[in-house]
């Protein structure tokens, strides 16, 4: 019987040449299906780097959530946004008709006004929130957003100093609703959100978490939290997926325009993840 001629492959960098058995499939080589083994490192490999990218982005939620006040996360009511497509639903609260479109800065705006040379970006958001007790809310925000006098340095540094504004009405349930802000992103900012009868609540937006005292760490998503004097009462993740806490205490009327001046914070291009 004619035995099989075995084939002298050159070894790269090295005199002579490997030996190479004619019947062996080399698993790499192409157009030749993986051996066995081969697919066994090969789905290996492959588990172990998908494991780790969604360890990752577990890890780097975390520290958002950890930002959230802990009593409320402990106590409060966890709105989870729904699979599925259309309307946005957080727990028993539903989104839609969302729009947000640029619109032609206006001048007398609360940032226009201060500096007309440095350039400007104005948004214009519209959504309506159903409430749990199937009331409707119209919301209308105007954003404003100002590029830093330092921006080439805050590119290089990686830090967004840009300043903005935001001014929202909430109409619903026979009340209405303002919320603004006005901050530099270089640091964590407040807003107010008042309503009828002198009723008003702080939201706070955090960007950034102090480590050890001194190491600033800027949060993957950001976090906005409505307090009501010095307790947290509503918090929601400023990313996707949306998550949002409701503490038992607050009542749906206020809940809801709480709810609405963290979604827009959400949807509108301010730069607030970086």
């Amino acid at each position: 019987m004619r035995r099989d001629r075995a084939i002298c492959e050159p070894r790269q960098g090295r005199r002579g040449c490997v030996v190479a058995d004619p019947s062996v499939q080399h698993p790499y080589t192409p157009g030749v299906a993986m051996s066995p083994p081969s697919k066994i490192r090969t789905w290996y490999v492959a588990t172990v780097v998908g494991l780790a990218v969604v360890g990752g982005c577990g890890a780097s939620r975390r520290m958002s959530l950890n930002a959230v006040d802990t009593q409320l996360r402990a106590k409060g009511s966890m709105l989870e946004r729904a699979p599925g497509r259309g309307p946005l639903r957080l727990g028993d609260y539903e989104v839609s008709q969302i729009t947000v479109e640029p619109t032609q800065v206006d001048p007398q705006g609360a940032l226009a006004s201060e500096d007309v040379r440095r350039p400007m970006l104005q948004h214009h958001l519209a959504m309506t929130l159903r409430a749990p007790d199937d009331q409707t809310w119209d919301v209308q925000c105007i954003s404003q957003r100002r590029q830093s006098t330092s921006a080439d340095y805050a590119a290089v540094a990686g830090v967004n100093r840009d300043d903005i504004a935001v001014e929202c009405r909430v109409l619903g349930a026979g009340a209405q609703w303002t919320f603004r802000t006005e901050a530099e992103l270089g640091t964590n900012f407040q807003g107010r959100l008042s309503g009828p009868a002198d009723a008003s609540l702080d939201v706070e937006v955090l960007l950034y978490v102090q480590r050890w005292g001194w190491l600033r760490r800027h949060l993957p998503d950001p976090v906005a939290q409505v307090r009501q004097g010095d307790k947290a009462v509503a918090a929601m993740l400023l990313g996707r997926p949306e998550q949002a806490w409701i503490a038992p205490s607050l009542t749906v009327d206020l809940a809801t325009p709480s709810l609405a001046a963290m979604l827009a914070l959400h949807h509108l291009p301010l730069g607030l993840d970086g």
